[in-house]
């Protein structure tokens, strides 16, 4: 026969809500949840194989204005700068405004992909080349902005290069 006390804790409720076996999973699933909340940051980024070093920035991009267009050139990355991966291209990037509308320089300059030399263009006739260039049509009157980005060949964005920026009022 069962005590009065047993058979008291397993037939009664808490405060008369909930029976004690839902009081317990309640309880251990706000518990779950709250330790959940709060052993999470919320910010997550995009994942890297282990020991994968990123391409370095190129650092000696420059643009020359031809008619209508500006060439972009810069030089290779070699060796660690390439990244543990190896070079694997490159991506260039615009950043392009009216030139009436830029009237704050420390304002965030929106750039956009608008080209990319892949793996295949990282060589001429078989060799590696030292070199690259891109070219890029212009419109008078805006406010023009370019950057390059190496690219591993796991697809790892390198750092980002020096930005070249210029005004084309008149053409």
């Amino acid at each position: 026969m069962m005590s009065n006390a047993t058979s008291l804790n397993s037939n009664f409720s808490f405060q008369g809500f909930l029976p004690a076996g839902r009081f317990r999973a309640v309880t251990l699933a706000v518990w779950l949840l709250l330790c959940l909340n709060l052993s999470a940051c919320g910010v997550k980024k995009l994942p890297v194989a282990p020991h994968a070093v990123a391409p370095d920035a190129v650092t000696d991009l420059q643009y020359q204005k031809q008619d209508n267009q500006v060439v972009l050139a810069w030089s290779t990355l070699k060796g660690s700068a390439a990244g543990s991966s190896g070079l694997g291209g490159f991506n260039i990037y615009l950043a392009q405004y009216p030139a009436d509308q830029m009237d704050c320089a420390s304002c965030p300059l929106l750039f956009r992909r608008i080209g990319q030399i892949g793996e295949d263009g990282l060589y001429e006739n078989g060799l590696p080349r030292e070199t690259f260039s891109f070219s890029w049509s212009i419109s008078p009157g805006y406010h023009y902005a370019f950057k390059v980005l190496a690219v591993g060949k796991d697809g790892q964005l390198g750092l980002e290069s020096n930005t070249v920026a210029f005004d084309y009022l008149t053409p």
